[in-house]
């Protein structure tokens, strides 16, 4: 009882299609967010390459604990590129006859932004230092989200097949996208609906830095926060 309540529930969770109206108006601001979106993601790329050179000269050669801590996070807030081995996920529809039969995918074999979500939620876990999705680099503040039959993926809209690639230990990457809860998923999307799944492990992978970074807190690397009177943090 308690799979046949699950199964409808993961049903449900997939299912919901659009009104084609209510398609048109959400293809159309996608669109519109996606073309200003890759004008900034150009702008930041330029400016970035600046920042790197001028943080570079600021730290000075002397200071290499403190350059490599630097570039460690950026690794993992994704603000510079990942370079290594890892794998590549890759999910596609169903093939039309599996599905519809009339040169049509039913949204129940469409690849959805839960699914992507739901494999690469598992490759972080299993311990990728970096993933992007067909070349857009994840960080924790992006979103996977759907708008009609397109996937988003922070405001840019991706065209199928999804490339899910994670950099990392390729052996655990690729574990846990073949059994682990990834893999368990994207077995599931096959069986269940003829979604199309593969998995493979990957030597000297690149992934681009994130074109969407927001500073959020800062400290001072050396110096502790000064306390004033009132128990408020005082800049000197």
């Amino acid at each position: 009882m308690l799979g046949l309540v699950t199964g409808a529930g993961v049903a449900a969770l997939r299912a919901g299609p659009l009104q084609a109206q209510d398609r048109a108006v959400l293809e159309a601001e996608v669109e519109r967010r996606t073309a200003v979106a890759d004008r900034l993601a150009a702008d930041n790329t330029e400016l970035r390459a600046l920042i790197e050179v001028e943080q570079a000269a600021a730290i000075g050669a002397g200071a290499d604990s403190l350059l490599a801590a630097t570039e460690e996070l950026g690794l993992l807030t994704g603000a510079v590129e990942a370079t290594g081995e890892g794998v590549v996920v890759v999910l596609d529809d169903a093939p039309v006859d599996e599905v519809a039969g009339a040169g049509a995918v039913s949204d129940e074999g469409r690849v959805q932004d839960l699914d992507i979500q739901t494999v690469v939620n598992g490759l972080w876990a299993a311990g990728a230092e970096g993933v992007s999705v067909n070349g857009q680099r994840l960080t924790s503040l992006s979103t996977i989200r759907s708008a009609g039959d397109a996937v988003v993926v922070d405001l840019r809209q991706l065209a199928r097949p999804y490339t899910i690639t994670a950099v990392g230990d390729a052996e655990l990457l690729l574990e846990e996208a073949r059994t682990g809860s990834a893999g368990r998923w994207a077995a599931f999307l096959r069986d269940s609906y003829g979604v199309q799944v593969s998995a493979e492990a990957a030597d000297d992978l690149v992934l681009p830095a994130a074109s969407r970074l927001s500073l959020r807190h800062a400290t001072g690397a050396t110096q502790e926060p000064v306390v004033g009177p009132q128990g408020e943090d005082v800049l000197e």
